[in-house]
């Protein structure tokens, strides 16, 4: 139990990097879940393994993640895929 939250990070920092290299609409969808699993992982981190790095990172990715994900929803201009 106490890989997971590592894995939750890195899957999410992969995700980030996709995010931003490829074409932004593939991506924009799936934000909300991995914003979950990074809601999610605070209290994984909590639970299992209390490092101030591992809430500093999961912080910043959640954060970064909700700025990107406005953006995205304002530039499309087309929420049907929040129906």
């Amino acid at each position: 139990m106490k890989r997971i939250p590592q894995v939750i990070l890195i899957i999410s920092i992969i995700y980030t990097a996709l995010l931003l290299y490829f074409q932004y609409d593939y991506f924009l969808e799936f934000t909300p879940l991995i914003i979950l699993l990074l809601a999610i992982n605070f209290y994984l981190i909590y639970r299992y393994n209390s490092k101030l790095l591992d809430y500093i990172l999961n912080s910043l990715l959640i954060i970064f993640l909700i700025i990107c994900f406005s953006f995205g929803a304002m530039l499309r201009q087309d929420w049907h895929f929040m129906e």
